[in-house]
C-alpha cells in the first residue's frame, strides 16, 4: 500500500510535468507587432497551421511559409522584408525564397495607404539554427529607401526532421 508521502510525491511530480508541458506548448507559436509606424500588421499565420493559436513547428531543410495580413499606412512603390533569428545569445539572418520582395509574395505594387494586403513569405531554415528550441524571429518591412516601416516578431519551435 502506498504511503501518504509517496502519493504526495507522485502528485507533485505529475503537477510539475503538466505545468512544464503546458508552458512548452504555449511558447511553441506566437507573434506580435514589434514596432510599426508605416505598416499595421493585423495577423500572422503559418502554413499547415492556419489557426495561430495551435502549436506550430518549422522544419529544417523544408520550405516554410508565413502569411501576413497588413495595411500600409503610407503609399509605397515597393516593400521588402528582412528576417533575423535569435536563439539564446546568437542572432543570424536567414534569406527569404523570393528575395524578400513583398510584390513577389502576393501583394500588389505600388501599395496604397489603407488597403489591406496579404503576403506569403517563404523561407528555408538552415542547419545552424538549433532544434527543439524556441526561436524568436523578427521580420522587418523596408520601404524603397531602405527605411524600416514596420516589424513583427514570431516565435516558434524548429524540428530537425519532418
Amino acid at each position: 500500500m502506498e504511503s501518504q508521502q509517496e502519493k504526495a510525491s507522485l502528485f507533485n511530480f505529475l503537477s510539475v510535468s503538466l505545468l512544464i508541458l503546458i508552458c512548452s506548448i504555449s511558447l511553441a507559436w506566437s507573434w506580435s507587432d514589434c514596432g510599426s509606424d508605416g505598416i499595421s500588421v493585423t495577423s500572422v499565420s503559418m502554413e499547415d497551421c492556419p489557426n495561430s493559436s495551435r502549436i506550430c513547428w518549422a522544419k529544417k531543410n523544408q520550405n516554410e511559409s508565413l502569411y501576413v495580413v497588413f495595411t500600409p499606412l503610407l503609399n509605397y512603390t515597393n516593400l521588402t522584408i528582412t528576417v533575423n533569428a535569435t536563439t539564446g545569445f546568437n542572432t543570424e539572418n536567414f534569406p527569404l525564397l523570393n528575395g524578400g520582395l513583398i510584390c513577389s509574395a502576393g501583394a500588389p505594387c505600388p501599395m496604397v495607404a489603407g488597403a489591406t494586403e496579404k503576403a506569403r513569405l517563404s523561407f528555408l531554415l538552415n542547419d545552424s539554427l538549433p532544434t527543439d528550441f524556441n526561436v524568436r524571429t523578427r521580420w522587418w518591412f523596408h520601404d524603397e529607401n531602405s527605411t524600416i516601416r514596420g516589424c513583427f516578431q514570431v516565435t516558434f519551435m524548429i524540428l530537425k526532421y519532418h
